[in-house]
């Protein structure tokens, strides 16, 4: 380091010294507005990070009758397949759905219920680009020539689940 360097380095030490209540004042203020950005792009980035996977497992199930055939079925799913927000498409059987079931965490009663006899129906779950379009997507199902194969979907389940808590 050169004489000019150590001069200011020298200089620095002495009025920080002179002035030291003011010195250690203004690096905590310092101190404490660097903490807070740190901390609020850390959260922002935890709550985007939760929102995409929330948005991720947001899924549309649609639960269809038992007098459905396969075929209809297959037929529907690469209809379905060709709508604008579907990135994909799942078709699950009584057998799996009651295998999903009993892979939960419940009750053994449940379980035992669930399996005498499967009532569980056969469903679709439809992934979405974005869950904001399930409404739009579940609209297909809602047409004449489909809804009486349809059941139930999550989305009305969802909602009227919504309107019960909100009423009480």
């Amino acid at each position: 380091m050169n004489i000019t360097n150590l001069r200011i380095l020298k200089w620095g030490f002495v009025n920080f010294g002179r002035n030291s209540l003011l010195s250690i004042a203004a690096t905590l203020v310092v101190t404490l507005a660097l903490l807070t950005v740190s901390i609020s792009i850390i959260l922002n980035l935890v709550v985007n990070a939760t929102v995409s996977s929330i948005n991720q497992k947001m899924d549309l199930v649609i639960y269809f009758k038992d007098k459905v055939s396969g075929e209809e079925l297959s037929i529907l799913k690469e209809e379905v397949k060709e709508l604008e927000h579907v990135e994909s498409i799942e078709y699950v059987s009584k057998k799996e759905a009651l295998e999903k079931l009993q892979s939960l965490d419940i009750d053994k009663r449940l379980k035992d219920i669930a399996s005498d006899e499967n009532r569980l129906p056969r469903s679709f779950e439809i992934t979405l680009d974005d869950p904001k379009n399930s409404e739009e997507v579940a609209e297909f199902f809602e047409k004449e020539e489909v809804r009486d194969w349809v059941e139930d979907t999550s989305l009305t389940r969802n909602k009227s689940g919504m309107t019960c808590f909100s009423e009480s």
